[in-house]
């Protein structure tokens, strides 16, 4: 299935007309069906088009192809580490941030 057609089975399963569709794309009506059938679609009529659908266009074409998902979902395993280590260093500096206060305050009171 051609990113067109997924979109107008999108339009379609969510009840938006052409005519919705081409004011949110600032085109005519009629120019709809060309939007469906274009071999390429400017990222910037995808983005439009999300926003009318509510849903992100791209990642809800592409997350059903086996070439993509293994990456995506590497991706999202590499990301998800990267928050863990950061969270770790986040914990090791308030750690060390209350043990410099609590210094700080032993030595002003022993002044």
């Amino acid at each position: 299935m051609t990113l067109g057609k997924f979109i107008q089975e999108r339009v379609r399963l969510k009840g938006i007309t052409d005519k919705a569709v081409a004011e949110a794309l600032h085109i005519s009506a009629r120019s709809v069906p060309n939007i469906y059938s274009a071999k390429e679609i400017p990222t910037s009529r995808v983005a439009l088009l999300s926003v009318l659908l509510n849903e992100d266009i791209y990642y809800n074409y592409y997350k059903n192809f086996e070439t993509v998902a293994p990456v995506v979902s590497a991706q999202i395993d590499d990301l998800i580490q990267k928050i863990k280590t950061l969270e770790n260093t986040i914990f090791d500096k308030e750690r060390l941030i209350q043990s410099q206060a609590a210094l700080i305050e032993s030595l002003q009171a022993n002044k």
